[in-house]
């Protein structure tokens, strides 16, 4: 069982990370508006080459 004291730390770092996690995203889109499709497209293609290497590596 945990005490009222570990879940309120516990519900404290869930909230930070969702926050950052958030926060994140809005500057991930704020860039992407920014883009070009063209842009979008490269950086998917180079995104999914690296994905492809990583695998690669396991």
């Amino acid at each position: 069982m945990f005490t009222l004291g570990q879940l309120i730390a516990v519900s404290s770092q869930v909230c930070y990370i969702i926050k950052s996690a958030f926060i994140l995203c809005m500057k991930i889109e704020k860039e992407v508006l920014r883009m070009e499709l063209a842009e979008i497209r490269n950086e998917l293609e180079k995104t999914t080459q690296q994905i492809k290497d990583f695998r690669g590596s396991l």
